[in-house]
């Protein structure tokens, strides 16, 4: 959680509106920004709706520039316990396409073993090969 979260626990409502008045939203203009019905955002806002959609929270941490994981904590939304799959995460993080993920997923097999070989607690010097 990013420190504003972790200096000060909040609402999810008071949380979202501190966040758009930093950014200079009005609160149509970040239902527009981010899909979420006007009506439904004021409720979110308020701290009325209980069970606030994922979708939402996600599109509105999007818009807001904060982390989904802060706005399903806040709200109480249950975090998956295990992480993406990496091919997954690449092409949702970085659109990057099918070739760009078969290159990036190549470089970090390339990492893990090199540092697999060296094993743990050691390293190589890139510049000169030795193992320090």
């Amino acid at each position: 959680m990013d420190e504003r979260t972790k200096q000060t626990p909040k609402s999810l409502g008071r949380f979202i509106r501190q966040m758009r008045h930093e950014r200079g939203l009005t609160i149509r203009q970040l239902s527009i920004a981010s899909g979420v019905r006007q009506t439904a955002l004021v409720r979110i806002e308020q701290d009325e709706v209980q069970h606030p959609l994922p979708d939402n929270l996600a599109a509105l941490a999007k818009t807001l520039e904060v982390r989904t994981s802060d706005l399903f904590l806040l709200a109480g939304v249950p975090l998956p316990e295990d992480l993406p799959s990496l091919d997954v995460m690449l092409r949702a993080e970085y659109d990057l396409p099918e070739a760009g993920i078969r290159e990036a997923e190549a470089s970090i097999q390339e990492i893990v073993a090199r540092y697999r070989k060296t094993g743990p607690g050691h390293s190589e010097d890139t510049t000169t090969g030795h193992h320090t």
